[in-house]
């Protein structure tokens, strides 16, 4: 999605990454390992799925290295 790629990892972060320069551009917490990530087709936004069955809906919009604050969870 322009540029970037998201991956969902047990250790609870979902990462975005550059696909040009492989650097991390961005980091979410979730608080429960991550177990799945899609990018919404139209926004700048992620949807990922934790261990606990919360859906976090994540802005990437502008430059977030640690943007826990932009989160928004969801219980299944």
């Amino acid at each position: 999605n322009g540029g970037l790629v998201a991956s969902a990892s047990e250790d609870s972060f979902v990462m975005l990454w550059d696909t040009a320069t492989g650097q991390k551009r961005a980091e979410y917490w979730l608080g429960s390992p991550a177990l799945s990530v899609t990018w919404h087709p139209e926004l700048r936004r992620i949807a990922a799925g934790d261990a606990r069955g919360n859906l976090h809906l994540l802005d990437v919009e502008g430059d977030a290295r640690d943007d826990r604050s932009r989160a928004i969870a969801y219980r299944s």
